[in-house]
């Protein structure tokens, strides 16, 4: 397994090459980009549960 910071786009080629010395293939990728809120706080806060998104970058 390998943590990346997806907004670190210069890390991305080494996380990969990583990932390739390590496995003889790779059969997926799961990213899991976000946070993980007080949800009782969330729940009974709507502008609360707003604030905890992140906007994310793709590339």
């Amino acid at each position: 397994m390998h943590r990346l910071d997806i907004n670190r786009l210069d890390d991305h080629a080494a996380m990969l090459a990583d990932c390739a010395a390590q496995m003889d293939s790779i059969d997926i990728g799961l990213v899991a980009s976000g946070t993980l809120p007080d949800q009782a706080v969330c729940q009974d806060d709507p502008p609360s549960l707003c604030a905890s998104f992140i906007p994310m970058r793709f590339c």
